[in-house]
């Protein structure tokens, strides 16, 4: 994602398809073919450039 800065907070909601920094849209600085999809079970976030994050996931299983 474009633009986000140390401090802020970065939201990915796939259920609603929205992107945020600080609660504000930013879904145009979202770089990527499609949001994000955990599978069940252990899965592996890798964050790139030497970024260090504090993570927090929320996680709403959904049935097909």
């Amino acid at each position: 994602v474009a633009g986000i800065k140390t401090g802020d907070t970065l939201g990915i909601d796939g259920e609603n398809r929205k992107v945020t920094i600080n609660d504000v849209d930013a879904f145009d600085k979202y770089d990527a073919w499609e949001l994000p999809k955990l599978q069940p079970g252990q899965n592996t976030i890798k964050i790139v450039n030497g970024v260090q994050a504090a993570i927090v996931i929320d996680y709403s299983p959904r049935y097909i």
